[in-house]
């Protein structure tokens, strides 16, 4: 039983494995590393837009970048924010760079 159980968790860290595999080659290449703030290894070399990719992986990075442009330029405050904000007219605000690949460098970690 102790063998059994054994054998099941390490079924389970192989079946994960393969499936972070599976979802870092048609995506960054690279698994993201848990807790990083950087991207990890050669960003989007493999990128691909097969079906469900778009929906989900491209989809939530463009997630990343949108709310990482609301913040910096609409202080966070969706509702508040007029077009001239969007537009990053009459503002001396700029968009976060560093911020928002730690953001996608969460999410991606996240997503595999």
């Amino acid at each position: 039983s102790s063998s059994s159980s054994s054998s099941s968790s390490r079924i389970d860290d192989i079946r994960r494995y393969f499936e972070l595999n599976a979802r870092s080659q048609p995506t960054t290449w690279e698994p993201q590393q848990k807790g990083s703030t950087q991207l990890t290894g050669i960003v989007d070399y493999a990128n691909k837009h097969w079906g469900g990719l778009v929906g989900s992986f491209y989809r939530g990075r463009t997630k990343c970048y949108i709310d990482q442009y609301m913040e910096d330029f609409c202080g966070g405050d969706d509702d508040s924010c007029s077009a001239m904000d969007i537009a990053g007219e009459g503002t001396s605000a700029s968009f976060n760079k560093t911020s928002y690949i730690k953001r996608v460098a969460e999410w991606s970690y996240q997503w595999t």
